[in-house]
């Protein structure tokens, strides 16, 4: 039985219910899969654990613009960026517990519905730190650079929009 860790993070609700709806419609269509649901967040440093989803849920319900605002700024910074490779590398250190948990479940893939975990499983196979196929299913209703990493064996997207999307990034 092939044994899927799907990562999610809780900012916002969407990341989760699509982490479950996936291992739903994979238990739908290979019944011997083990889909196994988790917040990445479980994973990371305890300062991570406390402010990433929490910070992000709090100024999207009360400063709505001020998130906008710094979501447009990102979208300039190329993926392949050295700004972007430094984010990586910060995030792979506060997320250093992501390979370990990977190897404790016994993954033989892992699907991340939310950038975080995609962008440091990517980096880890980057590293060769990781072996595993790694896959990444955008659920926001475009590409944005922050989702888009060498490391990423395939991406999963909604519309034919979002996948030139990623094509051309």
């Amino acid at each position: 039985a092939k044994r899927i860790l799907i990562l999610h993070v809780r900012a916002g609700v969407g990341h989760e219910r699509a982490a479950r709806a996936v291992a739903a419609a994979l238990l739908t269509l290979d019944p011997t899969c083990e889909p196994i649901v988790r917040d990445a967040l479980e994973f990371s440093s305890p300062l991570l654990r406390a402010f990433y989803a929490s910070t992000y849920n709090r100024i999207v319900s009360k400063a709505p613009r001020v998130w906008g605002f710094f979501y447009r700024r990102a979208e300039r910074v190329p993926a392949q960026s050295m700004r972007q490779r430094l984010r990586s590398t910060l995030s792979a250190w506060a997320c250093r517990d992501f390979g370990d948990a990977a190897r404790r479940f016994r993954a033989d893939a892992i699907l991340c519905t939310q950038f975080l975990p995609a962008e440091v499983f990517a980096l880890l196979r980057e590293r060769g730190r990781f072996q595993s196929p790694v896959f990444c299913a955008i659920t926001d209703f475009s590409s944005h650079p922050i989702w888009i990493y060498r490391g990423v064996d395939r991406y999963f997207v909604a519309t034919e929009a979002v996948k030139e999307e990623v094509v051309d990034t």
